[in-house]
C-alpha cells in the first residue's frame, strides 16, 4: 500500500472537520507525530498521513483496530524491510 501526505486544510476536509480539530487532537496527543503527520522545525507546515488519518478518524473509539492499520504502516517503511543475506558459496 502506498501512503499519500497531504497538507492541513485537505486533512481537515477529508475527515469533515476543521482546522482547529486537528490542531486540538495534535495538542491531546490523539495524532502521533511520525505516524499521523510529520512536522519538521515548529515553524514548518505539518503534512498529514491520508491513510492513516482517516483511519484514525474511523476508528477513534477503537485505538486496537487503528493500531493494526499503524503497524502496516510502519511495517511498510523502507527502513522496516528485511534485508536480502548474501548466500555464500
Amino acid at each position: 500500500m502506498s501512503y499519500t501526505f497531504i497538507q492541513k486544510a485537505e486533512a481537515a476536509k477529508l475527515i469533515g472537520m476543521s482546522t482547529e480539530y486537528l490542531k486540538k487532537q495534535k495538542r491531546l496527543n490523539n495524532l502521533i507525530q511520525g505516524i499521523h503527520y510529520y512536522q519538521y522545525g515548529k515553524t514548518a507546515p505539518c503534512v498529514y498521513n491520508a491513510e492513516l488519518l482517516q483511519d484514525w478518524f474511523i476508528h477513534r473509539n477503537d485505538p486496537d483496530a487503528h493500531n493494526v492499520a499503524i503497524e502496516r504502516y510502519l511495517a511498510s517503511l523502507p527502513s522496516n524491510e528485511r534485508k536480502r543475506s548474501k548466500k555464500t558459496r
